[in-house]
């Protein structure tokens, strides 16, 4: 039985070298545009959390989609 990563970075380093590319490229430009952006595991994905002025904003990165 694996265990869910507790983090981006070991969720990136579990994943296969073509799609751990693209994960990176998509944190990269993602803690660009919001660098205050927390990184997450949430429901076994990446997930960042940035809290703006007017609420909170999250965004999933799904495994279907990279």
């Amino acid at each position: 039985m694996s265990t869910q990563p507790s983090t981006v970075e070991e969720y990136i380093a579990r994943s296969s070298d073509g799609k751990a590319e693209r994960l990176r490229l998509v944190r990269t430009a993602i803690l660009s545009a919001v660098p205050q952006a927390e990184e997450l595991i949430s429901w076994g994905m990446p997930t960042y959390r940035a809290v703006a002025q007017v609420g909170t904003s999250c965004m999933s990165v799904a495994r279907r989609t990279i």
